[in-house]
C-alpha cells in the first residue's frame, strides 16, 4: 500500500498539529494541482489539519487567483445528489 501518492515534501507546523503539503506552480492552468488535490483526498480525510502551500515562481503569480479558485471548488463545492446517489453501495 502506498501511504502518500506523490514524492513532495510533506512538513508539520512548528508547535503544532497541522501538516503542511507543498505544490510547486509549474503551469499557468491548475489542471495538475486539480489532480494533486485529488490524490490526496483519501489522506487529507485522516489528517485532524491539514494546509496546502503553494510555491509561486514570479513568472507564475498571475495564476495564483485560478489555483485558490480551483482548491476551492475542489474542496468547497457540494456533490449534487446524483452523484451521492451513485456511490452509495
Amino acid at each position: 500500500m502506498r501511504y502518500f501518492p506523490d514524492k513532495l515534501p510533506i512538513g508539520m507546523q512548528p508547535h503544532g498539529d497541522t501538516h503542511v503539503f507543498v505544490y510547486l506552480v509549474t503551469r499557468p492552468s491548475p489542471m495538475d494541482f486539480r489532480l494533486f488535490l485529488l490524490r490526496h483526498v483519501p489522506l487529507f480525510r485522516v489528517l485532524f489539519r491539514w494546509t496546502v502551500r503553494l510555491l509561486l515562481p514570479r513568472k507564475l503569480v498571475k495564476a495564483r487567483l485560478a489555483y485558490l479558485h480551483a482548491a476551492r471548488e475542489q474542496f468547497a463545492t457540494p456533490l449534487h445528489p446524483s452523484v451521492c446517489v451513485r456511490a452509495l453501495p
